[in-house]
């Protein structure tokens, strides 16, 4: 859970930018302990972190700047954690090559802040019930060159590659109103993975894949907006996975499968939020022992409805 006295997302990325600027000048790295250290992030640095280095990406992405954020590594392996983006490189030359691109860049003709990177809040106010759900756009996803070669890792996630936005329609006290989810783009999913013995019950991918992209992003996007879990959110999470899969007309045996594990099982990775921003179902469904056995009783129980 985020302690509420913890930097703003966005104060910390801006803290990170000015102390990464200092060791580029002097053509070196640091390790994510240090930077901790000399910035709010504190003690609690590995979980502090990773949003706000995550935020300095998107920021660089979009000013096409080189990727300070990869200065940041990891004390044991030298190297950034499994969370970096872009592209990973997969030798110790091309991490050269991207820390060199970054040490001779004059980061003194650069402000952090000129693109407002900050994440608004995905969450309506509660109470509300979800009674409609409209896709607005097609989902557009990649993945990068290095996952064909480890298939491991931040490699191998699908990186959704334009916004994603579905409508969701809310019933309030007296009046439906819509709300949009825009899920951004830069956000890495390993899809709807689950253990390969219950994959002939729930495939990674199919009609499903739409909603269970959105749900993670819900899952998630707390820790993006600066806010605190609340149960409603992950409620209202849930239940637009649920809405998603009705609209995609998911196999109404898929659709109970999937709402249970995540109404049952999902608590703890919501409330963790996935600070890296890399939340996935797999997190979910990795409990085979106690997925499967919920699987076989929902999967007769439709059978016999």
């Amino acid at each position: 859970m985020q302690d509420k006295s913890s930097p703003n997302r966005e104060q910390l990325a801006r803290q990170c930018f000015k102390e990464l600027t200092n060791v580029a000048q002097c053509g070196k790295t640091v390790t994510y302990e240090e930077l901790g250290k000399i910035t709010d992030a504190g003690a609690g640095f590995f979980r502090t972190l990773p949003p706000a280095l995550e935020l300095l990406w998107h920021w660089c992405e979009q000013e096409g700047l080189p990727h300070i954020n990869a200065l940041v590594v990891n004390k044991n392996s030298g190297v950034p954690g499994d969370g970096y983006q872009p592209s990973r490189p997969t030798s110790e030359k091309g991490w050269q090559k991207v820390w060199r691109e970054v040490h001779c860049f004059d980061w003194s003709t650069v402000a952090y802040g000129t693109a407002d990177m900050s994440v608004a809040s995905v969450y309506p106010k509660f109470p509300v019930e979800v009674v409609g759900f409209t896709y607005c756009n097609s989902l557009h996803l990649t993945r990068r060159i290095e996952a064909v070669k480890t298939r491991r890792g931040a490699d191998a996630k699908y990186i959704v590659s334009k916004p994603f936005t579905v409508k969701v329609d809310l019933q309030l006290e007296n009046e439906v109103r819509s709300h949009d989810i825009h899920v951004p783009t830069g956000y890495k999913s390993d899809l709807a993975s689950v253990p390969r013995g219950l994959r002939w019950v729930v495939g990674r991918a199919g009609p499903h894949l739409e909603a269970c992209v959105v749900h993670d992003w819900l899952y998630e996007a707390w820790v993006a907006s600066n806010q605190m879990p609340q149960k409603e959110m992950k409620q209202f999470a849930d239940d637009v996975l649920e809405a998603g899969m009705r609209e995609a007309k998911v196999n109404k045996a898929i659709i109970r499968i999937i709402s249970v594990a995540v109404r049952t099982f999902g608590g703890k990775d919501f409330r963790n939020g996935r600070t890296a921003l890399q939340f996935s179902m797999s997190d979910i469904f990795a409990r085979s022992d106690e997925f499967e056995s919920c699987c076989a009783g929902q999967v007769k129980k439709t059978i016999a409805g």
